[in-house]
């Protein structure tokens, strides 16, 4: 069973059998993950090399979404500056 298909779930025993090499899958919260699906006893087999490069890996997440939210606030405030300029419009709009 995968470490992906494992969450959420304990067992007693948990081998986690990590590659011969460091790739960009192995991060420190997959290693974390496996490592934590065990009640009793965790088995790690690889090599030191590779569980240190997993654990000095930090899972990086490029979604985009900081960007997406900075634009969109931005256009927010556009939007709320023009309609407070127009007649129509009463009170302040001073900051989101």
């Amino acid at each position: 069973m995968t470490v992906h298909k494992a969450q959420g779930s304990e067992f007693d025993e948990v081998l986690v059998l990590l590659p011969a090499e460091s790739n960009r899958v192995l991060t420190r919260e997959l290693l974390y993950t496996g490592v934590t699906r065990a009640r009793e006893r965790v088995t790690v087999m690889g090599s030191a090399e590779v569980v240190a490069g997993a654990i000095r890996t930090a899972t990086q997440r490029l979604s985009g979404l900081e960007a997406r939210l900075l634009d969109a606030r931005a256009r927010l405030e556009i939007t709320l500056t023009e309609a407070a300029g127009k007649p129509h419009c009463q009170g302040r709009v001073d900051k989101l």
